[in-house]
């Protein structure tokens, strides 16, 4: 009786476990045929005396920059490891009006 009860959990289990990667399978990736395009913007390097030494900067513009036009700056300390990330962030959340538009720069 407990070889029963035990096979028949394992049977549920396992056909759980399948239906639930076939639907999995569908958000392993998501479809970005339709979305817009994001660049990331520019890098420039600042020689500093201070430092006795080069500075490399991450910039990125928003996609409808203009230069008579004044924008929020946000500072990335850690651009290394986040630049690209949060670049696409702020211009998605800019696109969707959560923020406004603004100008990322990165200190790798």
């Amino acid at each position: 009786m407990n070889n029963l009860k035990l096979s028949a959990t394992m049977k549920i289990l396992f056909s759980t476990l399948v239906i639930l990667s076939i639907f999995s399978i569908n958000l392993i990736g998501q479809n970005v045929s339709n979305s817009s395009k994001i660049e990331f913007g520019f890098s420039i390097k600042i020689n500093s005396e201070y430092l006795n030494d080069s500075v490399k900067l991450l910039i990125h513009q928003p996609r409808n920059y203009k230069p008579d036009k004044e924008y929020p700056i946000i500072t990335l300390l850690d651009a290394k490891s986040s630049y690209k990330a949060f670049t696409a962030c702020a211009e998605l959340m800019a696109k969707e009006g959560s923020i406004p538009a603004c100008i990322v720069v990165g200190f790798p």
